[in-house]
């Protein structure tokens, strides 16, 4: 999958996929026997992670530093949006229409979208822009918080299929942990792309975006998957 995306020169699901793949480095870890391998993985994968955080933060602070050609227009527009007014207008116009919502939101007093509608892709990439305005921040932190319970809910069947000792636990388990890793980079990639704390790179926002491909191929089978785990060790009276 990633030779294909290099060869396509598209970047941006290489970054789901290594999420996902720390994630499951993170769970192989989990279950080691030995010590030696469950620390040091888990050393490892934390090692590798903030590696991954301070990059990002040196690829904002150097922008110009970046080795592949054909995609530094992108990270250029995202470290300084406002000096590029026609490639940076659609992140420009989400991060004016959050500002413009505040804490608040305009829809209590404003009863029409307005502006908001604007924005390119704002049913899809950007609807957490449309949402901030709409409903303001502090909706914005709830949301934040029932979609990290639903992450934590999805892991937390994935640990139960491993120690319950299924038939088909260990697959569960580590299915569980892959895809909800994806689904929880779709939700952070979103949640960057539309705060501006990461490049664009159009992914939607699962349960709040108008992707109903997503929806079918990433969050219902899984969902169906952790069902099945709870499900698997309850006594129904005869």
């Amino acid at each position: 999958s990633g030779f294909a995306l290099l060869f396509l020169r598209d970047f941006s699901p290489l970054v789901l996929l290594l999420i996902g793949a720390l994630a499951l480095a993170w769970a192989w870890q989990r279950v080691q026997a030995r010590p030696i391998w469950r620390w040091g993985g888990a050393m490892a994968v934390v090692a590798l992670t903030l590696i991954g955080v301070f990059g990002l933060y040196w690829l904002h602070e150097r922008p110009e530093d970046f080795p592949l050609d054909f995609q530094q227009d992108r990270i250029l527009v995202w470290a300084a949006p406002e000096q590029h007014p026609h490639s940076g207008y659609q992140l420009r116009r989400a991060l004016e229409a959050i500002r413009a919502g505040g804490w608040r939101g305009l829809a209590w007093d404003h009863g029409i979208n307005g502006r908001v509608m604007a924005i390119p892709v704002v049913e899809n990439d950007f609807a957490p822009a449309f949402f901030l305005n709409r409903y303001g921040g502090v909706a914005g932190l709830a949301l934040a918080a029932i979609q990290a319970i639903f992450i934590l809910l999805l892991l937390n069947s994935a640990d139960r299929a491993w120690h319950r000792r299924m038939a088909f636990g260990e697959c569960a388990y580590f299915t569980l942990y892959g895809g909800t890793a994806m689904i929880g980079a779709h939700i952070l990639v979103s949640w960057g792309t539309n705060l501006g704390f990461l490049p664009v790179m159009g992914q939607p926002m699962s349960l709040l975006s108008a992707a109903g491909s997503h929806l079918a191929l990433f969050v219902l089978p899984l969902t169906g998957l952790a069902i099945a785990v709870e499900e698997s060790h309850v006594n129904y009276p005869s």
